[in-house]
């Protein structure tokens, strides 16, 4: 995942604050959805860290995940993996 924040009221460059995959202590469950919590740098200092907390109900999980077009398999039905018989269930497999 990467973010990049760039200053609001004026204009300014755009700076990567945060740039690796997410890993599974970045992700937890939340009472409407998952809950992001990643610690990157802000936009003036190199120095400081701070924790960027980001919760996301199911309803827009489900809008980035139709937004994302054929990426992510959108509109198709979900694989659930090899079957008993061995063979992909599923349409995006």
């Amino acid at each position: 995942m990467r973010m990049l924040v760039r200053p609001a009221k004026r204009e300014g460059t755009s700076r990567t604050i945060f740039d690796r995959p997410l890993i599974d202590g970045d992700v937890k469950p939340g009472t409407g959805g998952p809950v992001i919590t990643i610690e990157a740098e802000g936009i003036y200092s190199d120095d400081s860290k701070y924790r960027y907390q980001i919760e996301i109900t199911l309803g827009e999980l489900e809008a980035l995940i139709e937004s994302s077009g054929p990426a992510l398999g959108a509109g198709r039905p979900v694989s659930t993996g090899p079957n008993r018989q061995g063979h992909q269930d599923g349409g995006a497999g």
